[in-house]
């Protein structure tokens, strides 16, 4: 697990309790990618999070 400097999380706009979730344990939104990610026929926007290691 020391090699792991980075975690990412991507949260689909609309789950409201999920993004909380990720901000309760300290993840920070770096921003929205829109249209990232095909659920079905259509492309979803995404927040994307991320909890970086200190170095």
């Amino acid at each position: 697990m020391e090699d792991i400097h980075r975690v990412q999380l991507f949260v689909e706009p609309w789950n409201a309790g999920s993004w909380r979730a990720a901000e309760a344990c300290g993840y920070d939104r770096e921003g929205l990618l829109r249209g990232w990610e095909l659920v079905g026929d259509q492309y979803k926007d995404m927040y994307v999070y991320s909890r970086v290691k200190a170095i």
